[in-house]
């Protein structure tokens, strides 16, 4: 998680997929924890559009996202794909100047047909 620190807002940082918001470094640290779940992980970006305003910017990106995951109980693990479209905002940050992620929001999350997760599996949302 340490990578992620000097790029992420000090104040105001959330991550937001569906229902689920996550706030500041407490929420980063979920994020990761969840993240954890997935190994052997992919991500194809298909675009990435930034609008810059001022002082912040909003990128939009389209990305294909691959993980192998494996519950518990299962004797192997299962390939899951998704394409997912994320808003991003960044802006400066007013102690270094640097860009730094302020939100990051999965606008919508689609599994491919054939690649979705087993039953069991499906609480276990990546918010990538």
């Amino acid at each position: 998680m340490s990578a992620f620190v000097p790029i992420v807002a000090e104040e105001g940082f959330e991550i937001r997929f569906g229902d689920v918001v996550l706030k500041g470094s407490a929420g980063l640290e979920e994020h990761r924890d969840i993240r954890r779940l997935f190994f052997d992980e992919a991500h194809i970006y298909n675009s990435i559009d930034v609008t810059a305003a001022g002082s912040q910017a909003e990128a939009k990106s389209v990305v294909q996202w691959e993980a192998s995951v494996r519950d518990a109980s299962a004797p192997r693990s299962t390939r899951i794909k998704t394409v997912i479209h994320q808003s991003w905002l960044i802006a400066r940050s007013p102690k270094t100047g640097k860009p730094v992620i302020v939100r990051h929001v999965v606008d919508s999350f689609k599994y491919l047909p054939g690649f979705e997760p087993p039953v069991s599996e499906t609480s276990a949302a990546p918010l990538d």
